[in-house]
């Protein structure tokens, strides 16, 4: 599964506080300290990222500033401190709107309306805790599935965010929240935007929010006419400025040579005058290679003899690295992008702790990946980023540096622990959302030390972290055969068996057989002593497998199917498919990228299984390419030319982005009265024989249809 370069996938968490709306306040009548200024601004105006990093930083050098202390709290991450630094607050400033807000951030159920009304009503119309209770509301709302409450609290706020540019922004915001992608709302909520814009012009966030609905609604040309009047109004927001290079890349009727011509022009303006931070160049690069890839190197060059001594110049110079080189799936690409990152790392001097960070997570992942690998260098790495789960394990299971590596993950295990023990007590979550996050963060680590004991011989305690671990992420594989290992190294070798066997229904993404498999076949020689029998042993095992894996697969059928939305779009050779067109067939549709990963590793076998299905009268498999709108149409016709693809290729941004499709590869399985019967998200490892199982599933439930002959 992957977003834009596979780095969006975690962008999601902790979303109200992470995520900037954007928009430049105006100046509070209330005297700031410059370094809530500071924070304010980038959190604004830039990244919301950048905004939490910054107030970390100044927040540890002015830990009495009560107003900087609640932008700390809030845009925190909920860590073992958090009770802490309100409690400080609360002796400092017990009445401060600040101190009320921050509370609301570690607390949950009722009491958190409660406080962020009281921070409302004590905050004598300051739009920043306005806009903050109304995100901690939205968050809190989320987690708990109740978002009655929240439209309570906005309701009951009308008046209060009517006041000002900024409030109706935040009104805005939260209308087209509750709209959940209606077309029938988008009008009503321009509106608002529309008030909040007639107070301040320059009020970014409104008119980002506004463009998008004008987009949204297909009005391509008064989103990005909106957005260069704001640009000018406001010459120094990055991220007005990249919204702006979006709107131009959507306007068809602008020609793909000219919006590269305007994309550029910008982007070099901007960057000529202000100089970016290493997060802005990479979200930059993001962006501008999505839709004007040709300007990437132009702007590179310009950033680099510009700031030349920057964290600019840092993260330019690894993108540069890492640009050109192939995808690393073969070995010699492995090794020309180990090679690329090491020459990064090598440089004299780095002005950027992150952006070399981040070059070394790279590298460890890469190192990590080949049979035989540069175990010194692997420790280098690890080391270099304060341990990393991957890296740690693969140095444990060549059981090297071990007391080193034992001493990392402890102390990262412990210090993840500690801040989701917190999150979890103050949140009521019915999504699984702080799941997730558990899954994600603290279980790698568990495993990891775990691990760690168990090549060290320390085998209750390993047994301890890795039943931890397994608890955490009952799906994780890899922690269930490292359990597996424990007990069977323990003697106890029917739960080792039992441990397996669980493991092999747990879903596994990587190449060659499921790892269970393996440690099954290890188990039955460890427990006769040869591996005589051993295939008969494994065959139920795998037929069983087999069968759980199809059950899995067809039980995910959608209970109340919907219709595809409707379309209109040209294949690359100019022919036009219509979505009217499927009706009656069963139509297989998959979106895909150029730049996606995952997309590129599956479409071999989605070739094949065009294939197989090319001349069935009663099947359609089509394609749709999602690279974004001003992406040159020869760059996925060479794309399909020089792997030989044979599929159809629909160009489908807009239509994706219409229909909330930010996450691919997704394959949507089509009846043939155009309802999607199932969706798949992600990378398919068996494709051939998953989508098969799919599709004949539909053809069987077809009134009158015979026996599939596939299976």
């Amino acid at each position: 599964m992957q977003q834009k370069n596979y780095c969006l996938s975690f962008l999601i968490l902790f979303l109200y506080a992470l995520t900037a709306p954007q928009f430049a306040f105006a100046q509070s009548t209330a005297a700031r300290s410059a370094a809530v200024e500071l924070v304010r601004h980038l959190y604004y105006n830039q990244d919301g990222w950048l905004a939490t990093a910054e107030a970390n930083r100044l927040f540890a050098k002015n830990p009495d500033d009560i107003e900087l202390a609640g932008w700390h709290v809030m845009l925190g991450q909920n860590d073992s401190k958090a009770a802490e630094y309100v409690a400080s607050m609360k002796k400092q400033a017990p009445d401060s709107p600040w101190t009320l807000l921050a509370e609301s951030n570690i607390t949950s159920g009722p009491q958190v309306e409660k406080l962020c009304n009281e921070a409302i009503a004590k905050s004598n119309g300051d739009p920043d805790i306005l806009y903050l209770a109304t995100q901690r509301l939205s968050f809190a709302a989320y987690l708990s599935r109740d978002e009655a409450t929240y439209k309570s609290f906005v309701e009951s706020h009308k008046n209060d965010y009517a006041k000002s540019s900024e409030g109706l922004f935040t009104l805005a915001s939260a209308e087209q929240s509750f709209a959940h992608g209606a077309s029938s709302k988008v009008d009503s909520i321009i509106a608002v935007y529309d008030k909040a814009l007639q107070l301040d012009p320059k009020n970014v966030g409104a008119a980002i929010g506004k463009a998008n609905l004008l987009k949204f609604a297909g009005k391509f040309k008064e989103s990005r006419q909106l957005l260069k009047a704001t640009v000018q109004a406001v010459p120094d927001s990055y991220t007005l400025h990249a919204a702006y290079w979006n709107a131009i890349a959507a306007d068809i009727a602008i020609k793909p040579e000219e919006q590269q011509k305007q994309i550029v022009a910008d982007a070099l303006q901007f960057f000529s005058q202000y100089e970016p931070s290493a997060q802005t160049v990479n979200i930059a690069s993001n962006a501008l290679e999505g839709i004007a890839p040709k300007s990437t190197k132009e702007v590179a060059d310009l950033i680099l003899k510009k700031y030349p001594d920057s964290p600019a110049s840092d993260a330019v110079s690894l993108a540069l690295a890492m640009k050109d080189l192939p995808m690393a799936t073969s070995e010699q690409n492995v090794t020309a992008k180990i090679i690329a990152l090491e020459k990064f790392l090598d440089r004299p001097k780095h002005y950027d702790d992150e952006v070399v960070k981040q070059a070394n997570q790279n590298l460890i992942g890469l190192l990590a990946s080949e049979d035989s690998p540069d175990l010194d260098r692997l420790y280098k790495a690890t080391v270099a980023v304060g341990g990393a789960p991957l890296g740690i394990t693969v140095l444990a299971t060549h059981k090297v540096h071990l007391p080193e590596i034992e001493f990392m993950a402890m102390k990262q295990a412990d210090d993840q622990w500690a801040e989701m023990r917190t999150a979890i007590a103050t949140q009521e979550d019915k999504t699984g959302f702080l799941g997730f996050w558990m899954g994600t963060f603290v279980e790698p680590w568990q495993d990891a030390l775990g691990w760690v004991y168990f090549n060290e011989g320390k085998l209750d305690e390993a047994q301890a972290k890795l039943e931890f671990a397994s608890k955490l992420s009952p799906d994780n594989v890899t922690a269930a055969i490292h359990l597996g290992r424990v007990y069977e190294a323990q003697g106890q070798l029917d739960k080792a068996e039992t441990t397996f066997k669980e493991a092999l229904v747990k879903p596994y993404y990587g190449e060659g057989d499921h790892p269970a498999v393996k440690a099954l076949r290890d188990l039955y020689i460890h427990r006769h002593g040869n591996a005589d029998g051993v295939d008969a042993y494994m065959k139920p095992i795998l037929d069983q497998d087999l069968q759980r894996r199809k059950r899995a697969v067809l039980s995910a059928r959608i209970r109340s199917p919907k219709e595809i939305a409707n379309f209109s779009l040209k294949t690359l050779d100019g022919k036009t498919v219509t979505s009217d067109s499927l009706k009656g067939k069963i139509a297989v549709i998959n979106f895909w990228a150029t730049w996606c990963g995952p997309c590129r590793k599956e479409l071999p076998d989605l070739n094949k299984f065009y294939e197989k299905y090319k001349n069935d009268p009663n099947v359609v498999v089509l394609t749709m390419a999602t690279d974004a709108e001003g992406t040159p149409t020869a760059v996925i016709e060479n794309f399909i030319s020089k792997n030989k693809y044979s599929f159809p290729v629909l160009r489908a941004p807009e239509y994706a982005t219409r229909n909330g499709i930010n996450t691919i590869p997704l394959t949507w399985f089509v009846d043939p009265t155009g309802h999607i019967i199932f969706s798949k998200l992600g990378y398919s490892k068996e494709l051939m024989q998953e989508f098969t199982w799919r599709l004949e599933a539909i053809r069987k439930s077809e009134p009158g249809a015979a026996t599939s002959k596939s299976d």
